[in-house]
C-alpha cells in the first residue's frame, strides 16, 4: 500500500515537471529557425523587462527584433554553443523553483511571471551572492544587449551607426605593388613553376617581384 502511493506521488511529481517544462507555452510571435516555444517565450520575457516600450530608449526591445536577431544567431551555432544557450534558458525559466521571485505565485516559471516580478527575479539573479546564478545573468543580459543594438534605428539614435571613413593613403601604403598586380604576379609564377601554391614564399617572391 505505501508503495502504491509512494509511485502514485513520484508519478503525479513527473507530470508536474513534464507539464512545467515542456507545456503551455503560446505559438512565438514570428518563425524562427532555431528557437522552440519554450526558449522563444523566455527570451520574450527577459526583452520586455530589460528594453520595455515608453521608456527613454529609442526602440522598444519587440520593435527592434531582438528575439528575431537571437533566433539567427542561435541558428548558426555549432551544437555545443546552442546547447550552453538552451540550458541557460532553462536555468532562468525553472531557476524560480530554487530561488522564487517576490509576490504571489513567485514560484511560477519566469515567463509565466508579471512584468514588475520579472523585472525582481532578473535583478536577485544579477546581485546574488553565487557566481553562478551572476554568470546565468550576464550571460542573458548580454545576448540581449547584443541583439538590441544591431538595430539600425538604435544605433542611429545612439549616434552608433556605422559610417563610412575617408580613404587617405599613407607613404607606407606605395612601398607595395596595388593588390591586383601582386596577384597577376603570383599567377605568373605559378604557371610557370617558380611559385608555390601557397605559403609565406609565395606571398614574398610575388611582393618582390620575381616575375
Amino acid at each position: 500500500m505505501g508503495g502504491s502511493i509512494l509511485l502514485a506521488l513520484l508519478g503525479l511529481s513527473l507530470g508536474f515537471l513534464a507539464i512545467r517544462v515542456v507545456g503551455g507555452y503560446p505559438p512565438p510571435p514570428k518563425e524562427l529557425r532555431a528557437l522552440d516555444r519554450r526558449e522563444a517565450a523566455v527570451f520574450s520575457a527577459a526583452i520586455v523587462v530589460l528594453f520595455p516600450a515608453g521608456g527613454s530608449l529609442a526602440r522598444s526591445g519587440e520593435e527592434a527584433d531582438v528575439l528575431g536577431h537571437l533566433d539567427r544567431f542561435v541558428a548558426v551555432l555549432g551544437s555545443r554553443n546552442q546547447g550552453l544557450i538552451r540550458l541557460l534558458v532553462l536555468a532562468v525559466e525553472q531557476g524560480t523553483l530554487l530561488f522564487p521571485a517576490p509576490g504571489q505565485g513567485g514560484w511560477r516559471r519566469f515567463s509565466a511571471l508579471s512584468a514588475e516580478q520579472r523585472a525582481l527575479y532578473l535583478a536577485s539573479w544579477g546581485a546574488s551572492r553565487f557566481y553562478g546564478r551572476r554568470l546565468v545573468f550576464t550571460s542573458l543580459r548580454a545576448l540581449l544587449t547584443m541583439g538590441y543594438f544591431s538595430d539600425p534605428v538604435v544605433e542611429d539614435a545612439l549616434g552608433l551607426a556605422p559610417r563610412q571613413l575617408p580613404r587617405q593613403a599613407s607613404a607606407a601604403d606605395f612601398l607595395w605593388p596595388p593588390l591586383d598586380e601582386a596577384g597577376a604576379r603570383q599567377r605568373r609564377l605559378r604557371e610557370s613553376g617558380g611559385l608555390p601554391e601557397s605559403g609565406l614564399l609565395a606571398d614574398r617572391a610575388a611582393r618582390q617581384g620575381l616575375a
